[in-house]
């Protein structure tokens, strides 16, 4: 009898795995809503078999319409499970995982322990060392140096995604760093902010002509602010701001952001009114 059930539970599985490509949904099973706990199930395989990034979308969009249902009917522990898979597949993004394990944490405390042990940040630090180096470089007028950071990849999303992180339009970041890099040509004053020059026997010091920007600086002061507070966050290192001016201008004084059920809502893009999948399509029911 045991090996009859496990043949069974082998083909179910098998069965979801084969239709999870595509439409993710395999033929002949609906998603019920009053079942949370087959989200986590179908969601999790899916993640797992996911090739392309719309399959991932699609298995993480199913993960967090699993914590919503959930949530719902206080099955707090399917709910959290969820929350912790969809982290799973953050690994090239150490911030938003941490949102999730904070957000699986809130709803099942007694996922302590695991959220102390998986919370942490990890390789992502060379990224953001690397994307607050590159920022740093652009503003020192560093161009070249500058511009190879932001080409090479994944210091550019890194940029991106803290920018959005902090409220920040990252299009018009980026495109600001952008065309601050793609300046070129000598440096007649070494790096300085002036350029001396001889008028009439005197030496008079002018801002150097051959810089876009005075150096370290950006187009404007509220640009310079967003780099600073970009550098900040990637560096992840508030210790030094002491004063309420400096934390002004880094952006530290904005509230705590604990993560909720309506950020993942909006984080992925799920209607709650349209809980069932059908033939790839979120429905209002089956």
């Amino acid at each position: 009898m045991m090996r009859v059930l496990l043949s069974a539970m082998s083909l179910i599985s098998c069965s979801l795995l084969l239709g999870l490509h595509g439409q993710l949904q395999p033929a002949g099973v609906e998603l019920d809503p009053d079942q949370p706990r087959q989200y986590f199930e179908v969601g999790e395989l899916a993640a797992a078999k996911a090739s392309r990034k719309d399959d991932l979308d699609k298995a993480r969009q199913v993960l967090a319409m699993g914590v919503v249902l959930a949530e719902r009917q206080n099955d707090r522990q399917t709910a959290s499970s969820c929350c912790i898979a969809i982290a799973k597949t953050h690994g090239d993004d150490p911030w938003i995982s941490q949102q999730l394990w904070d957000l699986a944490l809130q709803l099942d405390p007694s996922r302590l322990v695991q959220w102390a042990e998986h919370r942490r940040m990890g390789g992502g630090q060379m990224l953001r060392r690397d994307a607050a180096e590159c920022i740093r470089l652009a503003r020192t007028a560093e161009y070249a140096d500058a511009k190879a950071l932001l080409d090479r990849r994944g210091v550019e999303d890194q940029i991106r995604q803290t920018a959005q992180r902090l409220g920040y339009n990252p299009g018009e970041i980026v495109s600001s760093l952008r065309r601050q890099v793609s300046h070129t040509g000598r440096d007649p004053c070494n790096g300085n902010y002036f350029d001396a020059q001889v008028e009439n026997g005197q030496s008079v010091r002018r801002v150097c002509r051959e810089h876009a920007y005075p150096i370290g600086t950006a187009e404007s002061l509220s640009m310079l602010r967003q780099y600073l507070a970009i550098e900040n966050a990637c560096v992840n290192d508030g210790s030094e701001l002491a004063d309420w001016g400096g934390a002004s201008a880094m952006g530290q004084q904005e509230a705590l952001r604990d993560p909720s059920i309506r950020w993942l809502v909006s984080t992925y893009g799920i209607d709650p009114a349209r809980p069932a999948l059908r033939n790839g399509r979120w429905v209002s029911s089956p």
